[in-house]
């Protein structure tokens, strides 16, 4: 069994419709997770810093994908050490 990834919780709260409460989705919220905001923020650096030609554009993006989550877990990690997560 893995541990659970904390995924921060929504990034951007979209309340669902009320078809989608009564399926037990809860009151609210649907949408992207703050661990994905955090790894699209950090993917458009990673993106940016370099292109290294040894490596395929697919063997890249695996590893920027890779990366950008690493460093989503990071940030989240610290928000949590810090107090700042609700």
């Amino acid at each position: 069994m893995s541990a659970a990834i904390n995924n921060g919780g929504p990034a951007v709260p979209v309340p669902l419709g009320q078809e989608k409460a009564r399926e037990g989705h809860g009151p609210c919220c649907d949408g992207m997770t703050l661990r994905d905001y955090f790894a699209a923020a950090a993917l458009k650096g990673l993106i940016g810093r370099s292109w290294d030609d040894r490596k395929t554009a697919e063997e890249l993006f695996r590893i920027w994908a890779a990366s950008a989550y690493a460093l989503a877990d990071a940030m989240l990690d610290a928000r949590e050490q810090k107090g700042g997560a609700a």
